[in-house]
């Protein structure tokens, strides 16, 4: 279980640390639906639906983990926050966001309920948000400054790839603390 945890953990990290540098605004080769996302949402709460195919992100992220993370991990965070809340109505009657803002105001009974299932339900939400696409090679200003910082973006890709591998071998380090020998 932990290594699955560190699995989503680095690929989550990764894709986050990655993603100003290979999203690209260009047409993919296939049509990708629109993105129907409820920004705050309410009781009940409601796992949204990918706005991509669990393969949109192969060989990157495979669609077994895909979906393994939305349909399980995701779901879970949804089913945990709405029984958290049920018997709270006036708690119930709160936005997401208003939950997490006035988190400190909640009864002690759900306050780490709350914190746990609806900040995850909420980071989950927008994950999937900025998640999707085949990506590719950074061009503008982001292209400019991976040259910069980096010399090419496929230098970029190998320093990262290292220092994840490096720190996957060391588990319990950041992999940014860990000098790396060129």
């Amino acid at each position: 279980m932990l290594t699955l945890l560190r699995r989503a953990t680095m690929f989550a990290g990764a894709a986050a640390l990655m993603l100003p540098a290979t999203r690209k605004v260009a047409a993919q080769t296939a049509p990708v639906p629109p993105r129907s996302v409820v920004v705050d949402p309410s009781y009940p709460f409601a796992l949204p639906p990918l706005p991509y195919a669990t393969a949109a992100n192969e060989p990157s992220i495979d669609a077994q983990t895909m979906e393994l993370h939305h349909d399980k991990h995701h779901a879970a965070y949804v089913a945990n926050l709405n029984a958290a809340v049920k018997d709270h109505p006036q708690v119930a009657a709160m936005r997401l966001t208003q939950m997490l803002d006035k988190l400190n105001e909640l009864p002690d009974t759900i306050r780490t309920a709350v914190r746990n299932n609806g900040g995850g339900h909420a980071w989950h939400s927008m994950f999937w948000t900025v998640m999707g696409g085949k990506g590719g090679d950074p061009d503008g200003d982001v292209a400019a400054a991976v040259t910069r910082d980096f010399g090419s973006f496929a230098q970029l890709k190998t320093d990262f790839k290292r220092r994840a591998l490096v720190s996957s071998a060391r588990a319990g380090r950041s992999c940014w603390s860990i000098p790396v020998a060129s």
